[in-house]
């Protein structure tokens, strides 16, 4: 390392170290736990906030979708229901029907 660089990083080591020696001395330990623990509880609970809001937006968007589902499956049953019934119906039109006899165009 070239001795510029090493002169820069221990003089920047040494202001940090000044700097934490300062709030060390001045704010206490104690006032330095209690912000950075307040932001990370605040982190904390602006995350769960934001997972709470996503589990409620989806578990919404399912059951309307589940309700839409079974509207929908309703509808398919009733008119799968309505078109046997048509088959039946038109499976016994051949049988309701008289059957032409042989001399169906005599006397006319």
């Amino acid at each position: 390392m070239g001795t510029k660089l090493k002169a820069f990083l221990q003089a920047l080591w040494t202001k940090l170290k000044g700097y934490a020696l300062v709030v060390w001395n001045n704010a206490g330990v104690f006032k330095v736990v209690v912000v950075v623990g307040g932001v990370f509880l605040t982190v904390i609970k602006f995350h769960q906030a934001l997972i709470n809001l996503l589990v409620s937006s989806s578990k919404s968007l399912y059951n309307s979708t589940q309700k839409e589902s079974n509207s929908l499956q309703q509808q398919e049953n009733a008119n799968n229901n309505v078109a046997n019934q048509l088959v039946q119906q038109a499976e016994q039109l051949p049988n309701s029907e008289k059957p032409v006899s042989d001399d169906w165009n005599i006397g006319k």
